[in-house]
């Protein structure tokens, strides 16, 4: 898969560790369903076992719960523009609305353009952060961020996702939005 910029080894951590969280149900991770279409823009190999791993990933339910795009969160999309003014291209404008509509606690994204927009998001009840400024991440796995700045020890990775494919419709209460339209 492609390369990630050196500056985000940070931000990746956090975003392990918020999956570890959330596979734990320590948390929810939630995305718009529009995260399995841009699959298609991952730079490097992507061959079939990265394909099975996006798909295994991202409809298990085990990690991330998809939010199913509704007329409401449509018009909540377009509202973003129309009723406030917030210029953003129509992706960007779902994973926003989603995470809008399920009244999510951040945002979190890598995208300079969301977060040039932060402030007027913030007073829509939307915080955009980048990962390493999350406030969902429970203490217990910041801890592990010490543990492993201490030791020597390989940090250990996530296990395979399990083959369901079914995505949940309607996830309970929502925790984190998570945005990848900053690696375009």
């Amino acid at each position: 898969m492609g390369k990630n910029d050196t500056g985000r080894d940070n931000d990746l951590w956090f975003l392990k560790e918020l999956l570890n969280a959330a596979r734990d149900e320590q948390i929810e991770v939630l995305t718009s369903t529009l995260s399995i279409a841009e699959c298609a823009h991952a730079k490097g190999d992507v061959n079939d076992d990265v394909k099975s791993l996006f798909k295994r990933f991202l409809t298990s339910g085990r990690y991330v719960f998809l939010v199913q795009d509704s007329v409401l969160v449509a018009e909540k999309a377009r509202d973003l523009r129309w009723a406030h003014g917030l210029c953003f291209g129509g992706a960007d404008a779902i994973h926003l609305a989603s995470a809008m509509e399920l009244k999510c606690d951040e945002f979190l994204t890598w995208d300079q353009k969301i977060h040039a927009q932060a402030t007027a998001l913030n007073d829509l009840a939307l915080s955009v952060r980048f990962p390493h400024d999350t406030h969902c991440l429970p203490d217990e796995y910041r801890q592990q961020q010490l543990i492993a700045e201490t030791s020597t020890e390989v940090p250990k990775a996530l296990p395979p996702a399990p083959e369901s494919t079914v995505p949940i419709a309607d996830p309970p209460v929502a925790k984190a939005e998570n945005s990848k339209d900053g690696d375009k």
